[in-house]
């Protein structure tokens, strides 16, 4: 599978996520609903940001044509990692519910253009073997965490 269709994939399952949560935002009466919530959140796609960064925007790194992207996928990158961090600590209910909404409203653009521009120009200008080395080594890396947590099945 091609490092592309992988994180299409990865986005599909979080689109859901995203959507259930803004619905829950308004329903929270405690700031620990929130809080666990943005952790739960948080620690997937800091995960699902780290493989895109380290294997894909590694390789897209030296395309001229890459490069303003990358910058802006990074950034968002920040953006989105920084509202779940704060909505993990904060204390105050509304402000959580504030950045949890605002990681809303930038991570479904942000997989939207990675999607519509980044992935296209990765599937173009990389080699397909490139791009199927990456998702080898990107369901690798998946494999690898699923068994550390202990939610990997035998294979053989």
């Amino acid at each position: 599978m091609r490092i592309t269709d992988a994180f299409v994939g990865e986005h599909a399952v979080f689109y859901p996520q995203l959507s259930s949560l803004e619905q829950a935002i308004p329903g929270y009466s405690r700031v620990e609903e929130a809080r666990v919530q943005a952790a739960l959140l948080g620690a997937a796609l800091a995960s699902h940001a780290a493989l895109e960064e380290e294997l894909l925007f590694v390789e897209m790194d030296p395309l001229d044509e890459a490069v303003s992207h990358l910058a802006v996928m990074r950034e968002e990158h920040r953006d989105i990692e920084d509202s779940i961090d704060r909505a993990a600590r904060t204390m105050d209910l509304e402000e959580a519910r504030g950045l949890l909404l605002h990681l809303i409203d930038v991570a479904r653009p942000h997989f939207a253009k990675e999607e519509d521009v980044l992935f296209p120009m990765a599937e173009t200008a990389l080699p397909e073997a490139t791009l199927l080395r990456l998702g080898e080594e990107w369901a690798s890396r998946r494999l690898g965490n699923a068994a550390r947590s202990g939610t990997a099945s035998s294979r053989s």
